[in-house]
């Protein structure tokens, strides 16, 4: 697996891994995504302050059977958006 470099990335990977395991260490996730450990502390640190995971003593679990993930604002930016200009338009009317 390549190394994903942005925040992002790395945490849609951990969710996308936590959907299939259910509970994860941080050892793995740093071992699986080719970054430190430490860098997996803040990310499952921000993923738990968002209420998408249950951090755990060295890991995380998953806090559902389905994870509610919100795509990041940089993706949603770009879909639909000829309709989201269309709404723009029609709002100022």
């Amino acid at each position: 697996m390549a190394v994903l470099a942005l925040k992002e990335e790395r945490h849609a990977q951990i969710l996308r891994i936590l959907k299939d395991r259910q509970f994860i260490t941080v050892k793995q996730i740093s071992e699986m995504l080719k970054v430190s450990e430490m860098t997996i502390r803040r990310d499952l640190m921000l993923l738990r302050d968002r209420g998408i995971l249950t951090r755990t003593h060295g890991g995380a679990i998953a806090k559902t059977d389905e994870i509610a993930f919100e795509p990041f604002y940089r993706h949603r930016s770009t879909v639909n958006v000829k309709e989201k200009e269309l709404i723009g338009k029609r709002a100022l009317d």
